[in-house]
Formats: C-alpha cells, sequence, structure tokens
C-alpha cells in the first residue's frame, strides 16, 4: 500500500452499505480500505497503517460504538473523521462534533454530499500533518525554552522576557533562536498561528479523556 496516497478507511458493519460506499469510491479514483470490525480497525490504526486520508466511521457498530473508537484513536491521530449517522443518531453527530469529527453523513446518502465531504476533508491533512508535527517538536523544548515561548505568545518582547525571567537579553535571544528550530517556524505569524491551533487541538484531546456517555 503507498503510504503517500490518500484515501477512505470505511468504517461500516452493514456489509451492503460497504460494497456501495467502495463502489462509489472506486467509480471515481478514490482508494479506499473498508473494515466490518471496528477492533480490527483499531488495530491496524496502532500499528501505524492508517495514515493520510480520513476515516468514515458509522456511529453505530458491534462491540465497540463509533463515539468509543473515535475516542480511542482521537488523541493519536490529526486525520479527519466523518461519521455515518442515521436519523437518530444526530445528537450524537453533534456530540462528535464538537468533540472534533470533520462532519458527519445521514442515511440514506446523497452520493455528491458525501464525496464532497470526504474531498475538504482531504484538504485539510496537509495543515493536520504540521499541526501533528508541530505538537511533537514542542516534546523536544527544555523546560526554559517553554518558558520563552509562552512569554512569546502573550506578546512580550525579549527584554521583557529577559527582565522576568532574570536572565541576561543574549540568553532569551539564544533560547528563542533554539526553539524556533525545534519547532521549525520561520517567523513569529507561523509560531503563534500554529501554537495556537495545537493548543485547541490539546483542549479536544482533554475532552476526550472524559468518560464516554452512554447512549
Amino acid at each position: 500500500m503507498n503510504r503517500n496516497v490518500l484515501r477512505v478507511y470505511l468504517v461500516e458493519d452493514d456489509a451492503s452499505i460497504s460494497r456501495a460506499l467502495v463502489a462509489l469510491f472506486e467509480s471515481v479514483k478514490i482508494e479506499v480500505c473498508s473494515f466490518s470490525d471496528p477492533a480490527a480497525f483499531l488495530e491496524e490504526f496502532e500499528k501505524g497503517s492508517i495514515q493520510n486520508g480520513c476515516i468514515l466511521l458509522d456511529i453505530r457498530l458491534p462491540n465497540m460504538g463509533g463515539l468509543e473508537l473515535y475516542q480511542k484513536m482521537k488523541k493519536h491521530t490529526t486525520l479527519p473523521v466523518i461519521f455515518i449517522t442515521a436519523h437518530g443518531d444526530i445528537e450524537m453527530a453533534v456530540k462528535a462534533m464538537k468533540l472534533g469529527a470533520f462532519d458527519f453523513i445521514s442515511k440514506p446518502f446523497n452520493n455528491q454530499i458525501l464525496l464532497q465531504a470526504v474531498q475538504r476533508s482531504f484538504s485539510l491533512i496537509p495543515l493536520a500533518n504540521i499541526i501533528s508535527q508541530f505538537k511533537t517538536n514542542l516534546l523536544t523544548l527544555t523546560p526554559r525554552e517553554k518558558e520563552v515561548l509562552e512569554y512569546i505568545i502573550k506578546g512580550k518582547m525579549n527584554k521583557e522576557i529577559s527582565y522576568m525571567l532574570d536572565i541576561a537579553l543574549s540568553t532569551v535571544e539564544i533560547h528563542r533562536s533554539n526553539l524556533m528550530k525545534k519547532l521549525k517556524i520561520k517567523n513569529l505569524s507561523e509560531l503563534i498561528h500554529y501554537y495556537l491551533m495545537a493548543k485547541e487541538a490539546a483542549a479536544n484531546e482533554a475532552l476526550l479523556e472524559k468518560k464516554p456517555e452512554t447512549y
């Protein structure tokens, strides 16, 4: 499997719906990997096999509900997730959206709307990958670099940071240069933009740590 190709990862236990969706995506040259068992999908996900694409996930699955599966994987991926819902599942779908899902599509499907949602989700993947890498790079910062970063995000100048941390101005400049290199950031506006997006993603992940509601 070519991991650089964008594809749809379909998790759907209804064989007839799965066949119809696979045929739809293949008709427009979109690769699709289908799973009828959420546990099998999760196993592949945990092995790192689910990359570069969007996840099309039925909100009601056997043994493990769609929301439960989403909560298990969301904090470990930035791939967009589109939920498949029935009429009575709208409340659950809205909850999923609040937790970071990209979209939800109700049965019976409008093929054009579904394809448009998938294409829109594909357009987000490069940015999602950047944010994921930025979050990983944040972990490489030293405690002092993290302190300097927090003050930079608050809009403080180097002289102010020097005073607040009681360190030399030249030391602040070194820390600033080092953290920009570690984060692979070109300028201040880019730093603030990605930092705030990473912070929002972390807040969503914190919500996902809460015990799922039972439906």
